[in-house]
């Protein structure tokens, strides 16, 4: 079965990196989540949440993209971000750029499950997972289901664009721009999340990501951590309870401190 991975605070991303984006969010709302190992930094740089076993691999920065793994049987290592409410209804996806060096296949009744994934929920819980193996990609809409689609592919050949894009309760997958797989989102998870890594510990995976991103989701302003569409006093308490951290929603100038300078922010945009 899938490792449950835990509820974490939520995380916001910097307008900045979200104006350094090449892409334009195909949704409503925009483009808000987005790693790229061409930068230089880790996820966690990037206001993603590292989860992983002890006995997994610390990831690198290997010729402009993220080497994650090697990961083994009983282990995981993926990167987590919450995020403001999106609804699928809107339309949403999680597209990546992804070389697979190594990722299983594990498909023992009931289960059918991937090394590598990429995950996406909505303000519902609502979710779909996007599975890639060394052989194949898997549509994953339930945490036991034989039924589960897979399509085979060779995706250690190279780097390849996957991307789950969900449009009310319908998910489908593309690789390079092909669709391969459809299906029915599934319930009952962790709302408003992205996920990429190995969160299966049926499984095992090594891959290189170039970039991450998540389409669907509304911008808010940088001092509105909330998102409720002001920034006032539930804004500044969580600065204030952050403060000589480096919690990322409230290091507004990402400087890696809560500190003077981003008070200095959030007053300016009060309101």
């Amino acid at each position: 079965m899938l490792f449950a991975p835990p509820i974490s605070h939520r995380h916001r991303t910097l307008p900045a990196l979200v104006i350094a984006c090449v892409s334009t969010a195909a949704f409503a709302g925009d483009l808000v989540v987005h790693y790229d190992a061409s930068q230089g930094v880790l996820p966690t740089e990037r206001c993603w949440e590292a989860v992983g076993s002890e006995s997994a691999p610390p990831p690198t920065l290997v010729d402009g993209a993220l080497v994650h793994g090697l990961t083994g049987y009983g282990n995981w290592s993926y990167f987590e971000h919450n995020f403001p409410p999106l609804s699928f209804a809107e339309g949403a996806a999680i597209e990546a750029s992804i070389k697979v060096d190594s990722s299983t296949w594990y498909a023992i009744f009931p289960y059918q499950r991937s090394g590598f994934y990429l995950t996406l929920s909505d303000n519902a819980g609502n979710w779909a997972y996007l599975g890639i193996s060394g052989d194949r990609v898997l549509l994953q809409t339930a945490d036991q289901n034989w039924s589960d689609q897979s399509s085979l592919f060779n995706t250690t050949r190279g780097f390849h664009t996957y991307r789950l894009e969900i449009n009310g309760a319908i998910a489908s997958v593309s690789i390079d721009g092909t669709v391969v797989l459809t299906g029915t989102v599934a319930g009952g998870s962790v709302p408003n999340q992205a996920i990429f890594g190995d969160i299966s510990v049926l499984g095992n995976s090594k891959t290189r990501t170039k970039y991450v991103k998540v389409e669907g989701v509304p911008v808010c302003s940088i001092a509105d951590m909330d998102c409720s569409g002001h920034v006032d006093a539930m804004d500044l308490a969580v600065l204030i309870g952050a403060w000589g951290t480096s919690l990322c929603e409230a290091d507004l100038d990402d400087d890696g401190e809560v500190d003077g300078q981003d008070l200095a922010i959030l007053l300016g945009l009060w309101g």
